[in-house]
């Protein structure tokens, strides 16, 4: 028993060294499968860590005798940190030596907050205090940098001074471009207009004229061939383009006026824009954005100076972790005294009458992600002053028992579907012994519960029995575990009531005791 307790445990991220190996053996071997099909909270933890595999989880470790070891879990590497996230999801092992559940602060705060069903307030409690704490670190960085973010300010402002110039829109930037190289070259523009209009019109060798003499000769002759008609639509057709425009070039001349403020005004503009375009290194078109994004963080800046607005960002989210920290709190007490209640009845059950459980609420200064107080599995009895943590005043035995009146209790809640009770009958016989096979029976409609025991009013109470053997052929000592039938049950039974010998009676007591075992399932 102690082979399979340890190898289970074992696999659950215990850290071993090279005595796991057998003597003149390379390495041993240790594999589970868990059926996960029902069990949300693991396959989460698989997903999380890329090892998922639908409907199981397979672990796996090898010991080299060098004292090194390998782990896998669905045919993927996994180290032991792993190993112990993935375990603690699927076995909790309650023994002598054991400190999985009765020792661990953060296991026994989970099954108060599971019985009093709290986990969705919990959950709220845990994202109120994160946005507290980020509104705390808002205001400390602050404090710290108010110095360093008034300076940025003050360069940002006298940046944003350098682009009072940017009144334009990034779509408004291609006009204004190009008007600026209109009136930057007015006075090309003017002598070349004044070149076309002489050569379209005003002289005697214009275009104009010179289409009227083209005219005028093809209607001389047109008499003697009509098909000259075409070629006179053509020539009147350019007549009307060039009359357009004539019109034009005289409309474009008359506006094309050389204003010197405007002028002087427009060029200092686009001039700027180009000299800060180079300097912050973008288009001149995207300085507007640039001028937004400045008075965007200067906004930003001034309201982290602004310590008024931080300390009550602060202060509402402190009031606010505090109103449902204080609920959670309350609904804890209520479920503690309950839970207190119940598993000290538990105890009366399993000949610990004068122990009494206890769940110690530590007020935490100032709070924690979990809540405003530090949850305590605790023992008081007749010898003992006042509550002590289980692990300091339970002995041995009890540890066991302790485990189980607990997860009898909380049967409903406890999300860890196999539970393995290494001798939970330790130090105990009679109706106590059958009262325990019973509790651990009612654990297993809703778990999978293995039990090392030695009473056989325990092992009368499972479903199936198994029998562990210790063979040695004089070379070779060895372990095996075989499944036993109705018959052979009924003689392990029997050997355990009465020892090696076997009688009528004993077979009878043995049959009796799981017949009446198996009215119970």
């Amino acid at each position: 028993k102690s082979i399979l307790v340890g190898a289970l445990s074992l696999l659950l991220g215990e850290r071993v060294d090279s005595k796991v190996v057998r003597d003149g053996s390379e390495r041993a071997e240790i594999t589970a499968e868990f059926l996960i099909h029902d069990l949300k909270k693991v396959r989460e933890v698989l997903e999380s860590n890329g090892l998922f595999e639908l409907g199981r989880c397979t672990i796996k470790r090898i010991f080299e005798q060098t004292g090194r070891s390998k782990a896998w879990i669905n045919g993927n590497p996994a180290t032991l940190g792993q190993l112990r996230e993935i375990g603690m999801h699927l076995v909790n092992i309650h023994g002598q030596h054991d400190h999985q559940l009765l020792t661990r602060a953060s296991e026994q705060r989970q099954f108060l907050d599971n019985y009093a069903k709290t986990t969705a307030l919990l959950e709220k409690v845990t994202e109120s205090w994160n946005e507290w704490q980020c509104a705390e670190e808002a205001k400390r960085l602050s404090e710290e940098q108010i110095e360093a973010n008034a300076a940025k300010v003050d360069f940002l402002k006298w940046q944003l001074q350098e682009l009072e110039v940017v009144d334009y829109s990034k779509e408004s930037w291609p006009a204004l471009e190009s008007e600026y190289k209109r009136m930057a070259n007015v006075a090309t523009l003017s002598e070349s207009m004044s070149a076309s209009s002489a050569i379209l019109y005003g002289n005697d060798n214009s275009i104009d004229d010179r289409i009227a003499l083209l005219k005028k000769a093809i209607n001389s002759v047109i008499e003697y061939d009509p098909q000259l008609k075409e070629i006179l639509d053509l020539v009147e057709a350019a007549e009307i383009h060039i009359k357009e425009s004539i019109l034009m070039a005289k409309a474009y001349s008359q506006k094309l006026d050389f204003e010197p403020h405007k002028s002087s005004k427009l060029e200092s503009k686009v001039d700027k824009a180009y000299v800060l375009a180079k300097k912050h290194k973008v288009e001149p078109q995207n300085l507007p954005q640039l001028r937004q994004n400045m008075e965007q963080e200067i906004r930003s800046l001034n309201q982290k100076l602004d310590s008024r607005s931080l300390d009550q960002a602060a202060n509402e989210a402190k009031k606010q972790y505090e109103e449902l920290a204080g609920e959670l709190s309350e609904r804890r007490y209520v479920a503690a005294s309950a839970l207190e209640e119940r598993v000290t009845e538990a105890f009366g059950l399993l000949a610990m009458r004068d122990k009494i459980f206890k769940v110690t609420l530590t007020p935490i200064t100032g709070g924690a992600t979990f809540g405003q107080e530090k949850v305590e599995f605790c023992l008081s009895s007749k010898s003992v002053a006042g509550p002590q943590p289980i692990s300091r005043v339970a002995s041995g035995g009890e540890l066991s028992r302790i485990s189980l009146a607990i997860q009898s209790v909380m049967v409903d809640v406890v999300k860890v579907p196999t539970m393995v009770f290494d001798e939970v009958d330790a130090g105990i016989g009679g109706a106590v012994a059958e009262i325990v096979g019973r509790l651990l029976s009612d654990l297993g409609n809703k778990h999978q519960v293995m039990c090392v025991t030695h009473l056989a009013q325990v092992a009368a109470s499972a479903k199936t029995q198994w029998r562990v053997v210790k063979n040695n052929d004089g070379a070779i000592v060895s372990s095996s575990a075989e499944l036993l039938d109705g018959p052979s049950r009924i003689k392990e039974i029997a050997r355990m009531i009465g020892g090696l010998k076997i009688t009528e009676t004993s077979l009878q007591h043995a049959a009796e005791m799981l017949d009446s075992s198996s009215r119970q399932f």
